[in-house]
């Protein structure tokens, strides 16, 4: 920007120069000119009309004497007292008659149709010339100067409309947009009210880098905020999730040193209580740590190029018992087409085990059913996970993803987990590129699928 500005100023003070110099030579040329001019110039343009009308016989009243007599020297017409001649007098033809030194004596010849008529001497005051001439002079000679400094007023009034227009006004609606910002408001934008030339300068460039650090700086505002919010939400549901468990591992420890437990069956059941709840505590601190990894774009993937048939049969093998040992029929599909994918095996195992992990949360009694399809289609695989379960509201499905879903809409203990679950399986889908979704109905059951990019 200071470039293009000293440049502008470059070409101002050139232009002002320029302007100078050929106004001042314009008058001097005209001062000069006129000087060499001559009063006789000057009174033959004063008398060209009383000639004109001497000519075609009209021989009026003037305020300049004069004297008109024929060739043989007969005065036929005198304007004036100035001089001592009257009409039928006789003088010299073209005789200069006595010198008046205030008065300029011109003599002409009257004609008519190309015959010269009469002779007519004209006594023109010097002093009305002298007077006339040079007021006339003076404003002729200066005129050049009055246009030089006519044309130097608008174009200072121009550039100094330039300058606030392009460069003060955008530099204070910058300054308003920096001291906003300092007070922490960044929704104070710099007007850009030159958008058709908003690259072709550099203060449209330092406008349009301002607005990019100013959305920027807003952005990464919000998301500072929304991170302060998902801390303490973290901080509360943690503490929320964790006191339940940790009170019943302490209960049931203070029983066993207290001797509550009396004989050796109900110090088993004691210990598999605390067991069963470490093991809870495990799994939610486990899952708190991969949201966070997730969070903060540290979860691992070793991805691999395998066939998806293979490992959705092995998926299959290893799932079925699982499922079947908390009294549920796993119903599946068989697939008779292979594709090849690009995947985290262990991740995209982690997601098919949240999805049926959840299924079975929401159960409703024993002899339930899971439904897993899948599905490979011309770019993707499609797999299902349908259960007959309590069901999400409509309500709810937009925040099925969300973090700690669960959590805000149950917290009995009676379901297990952190309802990080399905945050993390989303992550985990869409660094694989791939879309999750959620269907469901109220006391209808539920069913998510996720797609996979094919190879």
């Amino acid at each position: 920007m200071n470039k293009k500005v000293r440049n502008y100023d470059r070409i101002s003070i050139v232009m002002i120069v320029s302007i100078m110099i050929l106004s001042s030579i314009l008058t001097f040329w005209r001062v000069y000119h006129e000087k060499e001019t001559s009063y006789e110039g000057q009174a033959r343009i004063k008398l060209s009309e009383l000639i004109g009308q001497m000519e075609q016989g009209q021989f009026r009243k003037s305020k300049y004497p004069y004297i008109n007599y024929d060739l043989s020297g007969t005065v036929r017409h005198v304007n004036g007292s100035l001089l001592a001649y009257q009409v039928g007098d006789h003088v010299k033809p073209l005789e200069k008659f006595e010198n008046h030194r205030d008065y300029y004596q011109k003599i002409s010849s009257i004609e008519k149709n190309g015959t010269v008529q009469s002779i007519t001497t004209f006594y023109i005051p010097v002093k009305e010339f002298k007077e006339k001439s040079s007021i006339q002079r003076t404003c002729s000679s200066l005129l050049p100067m009055f246009a030089g400094v006519l044309l130097l007023f608008l174009l200072l009034v121009l550039r100094s409309h330039y300058l606030r227009k392009r460069i003060l006004t955008p530099m204070e609606q910058i300054s308003e947009s920096a001291q906003a910002m300092i007070r922490g408001n960044y929704d104070v934008e710099v007007q850009r009210v030159y958008e058709e030339q908003l690259r072709e300068n550099e203060m449209g460039d330092l406008i349009y880098s301002f607005e990019m650090m100013r959305d920027e700086l807003k952005i990464r505002q919000i998301r500072e905020e929304e991170l302060k919010k998902s801390s303490q939400e973290l901080i509360s549901c943690i503490s929320h999730d964790l006191r339940t468990p940790i009170a019943t591992i302490q209960a049931y420890g203070e029983g066993l040193r207290d001797g509550v437990a009396q004989n050796e069956k109900e110090q088993k059941d004691y210990v598999a209580v605390i067991i069963k709840k470490t093991r809870l505590l495990n799994e939610m601190i486990g899952e708190l740590l991969e949201y966070s990894n997730a969070k903060l774009n540290h979860l691992s993937l070793e991805k691999k190029e395998i066939y998806f048939k293979e490992f959705y049969n092995r998926l299959l093998q290893e799932l079925r018992p699982y499922v079947e040992h908390q009294g549920v029929i796993l119903e599946a599909n068989e697939l008779k087409d292979d594709a090849i994918v690009m995947i985290d095996p262990k991740r995209i195992l982690e997601v098919i085990y949240n999805l049926v992990d959840n299924s079975l949360k929401y159960k409703r009694g024993e002899n339930d059913k899971i439904h897993m399809i899948c599905e490979i289609q011309e770019s993707e695989v499609w797999i299902k996970v349908k259960d007959h379960g309590i069901g999400i509201s409509a309500n709810d499905i937009p925040h099925v993803f969300d973090q700690f879903y669960r959590a805000e809409k149950s917290r009995s203990m009676s379901v297990k987990g952190s309802g990080l679950g399905l945050s993390i399986c989303k992550y985990i889908v869409e660094q694989h590129g791939g879309e999750i979704y959620c269907r469901s109905r109220k006391n209808e059951g539920c069913e998510i699928r996720f797609s996979i990019r094919i190879s």
